[in-house]
């Protein structure tokens, strides 16, 4: 998902989870977007947290998915949940110009984002992935507790999931290994400000404080 669309949930998740039903049919229209264990994780939210505590996961795991903006909008317009569609669509209504629906070209502004979010997690430095789980695990305890939930996020294969917690290993060992599948995985898509985002979608904003930190220097 762009980041532009992502930080548009962000900024109204509050209401969105509030208003967002993610029923069977609902998830049942994204599956392309969505693997097993996405599913598994919002069926085990709804039985022990309830309908809001499902919405809040749905949005973690949908800011992450690549082209799943559009399909969102599409789904919940399908499943008569036009109050969260309507949100998600105030971003395109947005790029229109107030006269004739004409889409302004975009400004020449100051580039906002910082230049260490374009680094690729790895075996090359800087952001190598000893040094990116370092920093991670002088971010205290709360990491290792939602160590699952970030694997989540990342979208790490159920295979490599299932595996990982098969095997005996350290907490820093396991994030190691979900940090080396992730970019595995994703590929240039493993970056540093797609895992600061997985982090904040996670409520672990001191970890991505500290890792933003340590490679803006």
């Amino acid at each position: 998902m762009e980041v532009r669309k992502r930080e548009h949930i962000i900024r109204n998740i509050a209401k969105l989870i509030s208003i967002t039903d993610c029923n069977d049919l609902v998830i049942g229209n994204l599956r392309q977007h969505l693997s097993d264990w996405d599913v598994q994780c919002l069926e085990i939210k709804r039985t022990n947290g309830g309908q809001i505590s499902q919405s809040k996961k749905f949005y973690d795991i949908m800011v992450m998915k690549v082209n799943s903006y559009d399909d969102l909008i599409t789904v919940l317009e399908q499943e008569k949940q036009q109050g969260a569609a309507n949100i998600l669509k105030q971003i395109k209504q947005g790029e229109k110009c107030r006269g004739g629906g004409v889409t302004q070209p975009p400004k020449s502004q100051p580039q906002q984002t910082n230049i260490c979010d374009d680094l690729l997690v790895g075996k090359d430095p800087p952001c190598t992935f000893i040094r990116v789980r370092d920093v991670m695990s002088r971010s205290g305890g709360q990491v290792w507790r939602k160590l699952m939930d970030l694997a989540a996020s990342l979208e790490i294969p159920d295979d490599d999931l299932h595996a990982l917690m098969q095997r005996e290993n350290t907490s820093s060992g396991k994030l190691l290994e979900i940090l080396q599948s992730w970019r595995s995985e994703k590929s240039s898509h493993a970056t540093l400000g797609n895992l600061i985002t997985a982090l904040k979608n996670n409520n672990l904003k001191l970890c991505a404080d500290a890792l933003r930190e340590e490679f803006a220097r």
